[in-house]
């Protein structure tokens, strides 16, 4: 297994070891963020679906929780 340095947490860790998010996202999801806040991740990213009531069938919630994503992993917004 490989190491990243997280710009989350700012440690050099272990990278991500499950698969994320498809394409360019996913890309640089696993370039930039150790497996462990993307634990912490996917644990929040529940509670926003739900507190926002998101349908991930519409792409207006999709965007939204990418946009909640970026903001959680200290990731810049996407242009």
């Amino acid at each position: 297994m490989g190491h990243v340095q997280c710009v989350r947490c700012g440690q050099l860790a272990d990278e991500i070891a499950v698969p994320v998010w498809g394409g360019k996202i996913g890309e640089e999801v696993k370039a930039r963020i150790c497996g462990a806040c993307w634990a912490a991740w996917t644990d929040q990213q529940t509670k926003v679906i739900n507190e926002y009531r998101l349908n991930l069938r519409e792409a207006a919630s999709r965007e939204m929780l990418t946009r909640e994503m970026r903001k959680f992993l200290s990731l810049p917004a996407s242009s």
